[in-house]
């Protein structure tokens, strides 16, 4: 018996669709609104520790850098840096490392003043981006972005 090509079709065309690993297409933050806006949607939606995938919370992450390097200059986030930073601390701690490396990325653009820096170090930080550095681990996109906070 032999194998239809409508059937090496359908097996090869769903091979690429099963363990998508790549940034997820369903979020998309709405320009209309304000800024405060989209960083209350993404702050809540990464300090959840359960019911928001893997690539979701990437994606918001993601999001979440393109609003910081936006050049527009408004930079009203409608939090102080401390409480959003005290709001990624459970993307820091995920179990996954890409989610922790896209957390970096943001502590990364986040920090811009000295005020910033003393949140960082108020909210213990520093034990984070050790962690993000051992060697032991194989985390290298995390430890990569742990240096460059650094």
């Amino acid at each position: 018996m032999g194998v239809s090509s409508w059937m090496v079709r359908n097996i090869l065309s769903s091979r690429g669709t099963r363990g998508s690993t790549g940034t997820d297409k369903g979020i998309k933050l709405d320009p209309s609104r304000g800024v405060a806006e989209n960083v209350k949607e993404i702050l809540i939606s990464v300090s959840k520790k359960h019911g928001v995938s893997e690539s979701h919370q990437i994606s918001y992450l993601n999001g979440f850098v393109k609003i910081i390097t936006d050049e527009n200059g408004d930079k009203d986030f409608g939090f102080p840096t401390e409480d959003i930073l005290l709001c990624l601390r459970p993307a820091m701690v995920h179990e996954s490392s890409l989610v922790r490396a896209a957390a970096l990325r943001v502590v990364k653009f986040l920090i811009q003043t000295k005020q910033d820096f003393a949140s960082c170090i108020k909210l213990q930080y520093p034990c984070l981006l050790v962690r993000s550095l051992d060697f032991l681990l194989d985390n290298d996109c995390e430890r990569t972005q742990a240096l460059r906070v650094v």
